[in-house]
């Protein structure tokens, strides 16, 4: 049922296709007891959205966080960025301590909508989040250096392995990034 609250636009088509068809059998009958179906109907729907609103699936909670990322490294918070970590993951702290000040952003912006995927039955739960990225700023790598502007940013294909936390956050366990062409080329064919 996680589906129904994942997005408001499947509580709306719900809504129309529960309401309409009331409405109409009450428009052609004239019978009260259609006007109380129909106002039923319409109780049920605005009580769907408004519990949308309440429920914050995975999905939801994976891309406020993901959003929340990009505004640190953005920001150059190190140490928010660093509070994103899994706990579980002391080597993946100790590389990002490592190389984030090596890096000053001016940009960093999520420039495709995340590909979710949740593995429920993973205890605690995972997931695998995948979207395309696009950053400017100063960057030093290993003796060399590279600067990239707003106008022509590095883009990067940004994979986070994710897991879910005991406080019900969820955290970055792992991440690869790969040249933006990786996204297109080595897509599954549905």
């Amino acid at each position: 049922m996680n589906w129904l609250f994942d997005r408001p636009v499947y509580v709306a088509i719900l809504g129309v296709l529960l309401c309409v068809p009331i409405a109409i059998l009450w428009v052609t009958s004239g019978r009260k007891e259609m006007l109380y179906a129909l106002a039923a109907a319409f109780a049920l729907f605005v009580a769907l959205l408004i519990t949308e609103r309440m429920v914050v699936t995975d999905r939801e909670a994976l891309e406020a966080t993901v959003v929340q990322i990009a505004r640190d490294v953005q920001a150059n918070n190190h140490q928010a960025v660093q509070g994103h970590i899994y706990s579980g993951s002391p080597p993946l702290k100790q590389k990002v301590q490592a190389e984030l000040p090596n890096y000053q952003f001016i940009e960093c912006r999520i420039t495709s909508q995340p590909e979710i995927e949740v593995n429920t039955k993973d205890e605690p739960r995972s997931a695998k989040v995948s979207f395309l990225a696009a950053a400017a700023g100063d960057f030093k790598y290993e003796g060399m250096s590279a600067s990239a502007s707003k106008e022509a940013p590095i883009r990067r294909h940004i994979i986070l392995h994710m897991r879910k936390e005991a406080d019900g956050n969820w955290k970055v366990e792992d991440y690869e990034h790969k040249e933006i062409t990786d996204a297109f080329f080595n897509k599954k064919v549905e």
